[in-house]
């Protein structure tokens, strides 16, 4: 079952095959987690787009959020409940495989370390929930995504539980002059800017 947040990303991920129709589009999701809507995002672009699917596949690198912050701890109650099994690369490889998509290109790892051969995007996803990890997505994305695109974040909503990664995207992102804010949705916890 897909939620309303993975809904609205794929909403404006089928926005991109109207704005740059010509194109084949190149996207990227910045913690995947357990990967749905990494497979909703492939499933919507198949033959017309490739989705970079990008995370740690072991869960959250809680070495990088301060001590027991909100930030360190988001994820625990979704271990608790669904377990780590699903999280990892493997199982991901083989859902995607056995659902036929072909169009998802899984990079293990920090965000840090992320090494991929795109020189621009049409689509950025970033969930990572720990403030380190968002900045490192941000610096690698911001300069690379082409005019008209669009750039979304979760949980950096006003009101979000994460007090760190709000106060981070009111300082860091929100008036920066190349982006501006289109949709935000408080039920989704979604954040949506376009590149100008």
């Amino acid at each position: 079952m897909v939620n309303d947040t993975t809904k609205l990303v794929v909403e404006y991920a089928a926005k991109c095959k109207e704005r740059f129709p010509k194109e084949y589009l190149i996207g990227i999701e910045m913690g995947v987690a357990y990967g749905e809507t990494t497979r909703a995002l492939a499933k919507e672009w198949t033959g017309q787009g490739i989705i970079a699917a990008c995370d740690t596949f072991e869960g959250h690198p809680e070495y990088l959020a301060p001590e027991g912050s909100p930030e360190q701890i988001c994820m625990r109650q979704h271990y608790d409940e669904k377990g780590k099994d699903t999280l990892s690369l493997e199982w991901q490889q083989q859902e995607a495989d056995e659902s036929g998509l072909t169009n998802i290109i899984f990079k293990k790892g920090l965000i840090s370390e992320l090494d991929l051969p795109y020189a621009a995007y049409h689509f950025a996803f970033l969930d990572m929930d720990i403030v380190a990890s968002m900045q490192d997505g941000w610096s690698y994305i911001s300069n690379k995504l082409k005019p008209a695109s669009f750039l979304l974040f979760h949980d950096c909503f006003q009101g979000s539980r994460l007090e760190n990664l709000i106060n981070w995207f009111n300082t860091n992102v929100r008036n920066d002059p190349r982006f501006k804010i289109i949709q935000e949705d408080e039920h989704t916890g979604l954040i949506v800017m376009e590149r100008i």
